[in-house]
């Protein structure tokens, strides 16, 4: 993708990520990590609720098809369709779905543990001997 320099801000700022771009190090040129400090990951979650928030606006009035990885950024749309090797498996609403117990309540319940098991390992770091 061939985004320019004044594209690249636009989307920033469209979904409130501009402020906090500007905030790192080296703005826009800053490489990301997944290695984030307490405060960086109390701040990423707070970007993804801004995130959330410029989504919702962006959608409106609109069909909008969102690819996600992240279960938690789903949870509240219209519809949720699950794919298994390139086919509908279930799709409705995220309580319909995790009433189902199929494959998107499988999903959802393994992506809870792994960040439960993420929380407990980061406080396991911060303990001192």
């Amino acid at each position: 993708m061939d985004a320019s320099d004044d594209e690249v801000i636009a989307a920033a700022k469209m979904a409130n990520a501009h402020d906090f771009i500007m905030e790192l190090p080296e703005n826009y040129k800053t490489t990301s990590s997944d290695k984030l400090s307490g405060g960086q990951k109390q701040r990423d979650n707070t970007s993804e609720r801004i995130v959330q928030d410029a989504l919702e606006k962006a959608k409106l009035g609109r069909t909008t098809i969102i690819i996600a990885h992240r279960l938690s950024t789903i949870r509240n749309v219209d519809l949720i369709i699950t794919l298994a090797n390139g086919r509908v498996v279930q799709y409705g609403t995220h309580n319909e779905l995790m009433q189902e117990k199929g494959l998107y309540y499988e999903l959802v319940t393994a992506q809870q543990q792994s960040e439960i098991d993420k929380k407990d390992e980061d406080n396991d770091d911060e303990i001192d001997p």
